[in-house]
C-alpha cells in the first residue's frame, strides 16, 4: 500500500469542486428560465382583455 499523497486529495477535492461549481450554474440557469416563463405568465394574466371587434 502506498503513503497518503497529499496532491492527490487535493486533485480530488478539485474535481469535486469543479463538478459542485458547474452543478451550481446548471441550477441557476435554471431558475432564470422558470422565472422567465412565470414573468411571461403572470404578464399575461395581469394584461387588460382586449375586445374583439363584434359585427352589428
Amino acid at each position: 500500500m502506498q503513503p497518503f499523497d497529499l496532491a492527490d486529495a487535493g486533485v480530488g477535492i478539485g474535481l469535486i469542486g469543479m463538478l459542485l461549481g458547474v452543478y451550481l450554474l446548471y441550477e441557476k440557469r435554471q431558475a432564470r428560465k422558470l422565472d422567465r416563463i412565470i414573468a411571461e405568465k403572470e404578464a399575461a394574466m395581469n394584461a387588460p382583455e382586449q375586445r374583439t371587434a363584434t359585427p352589428q
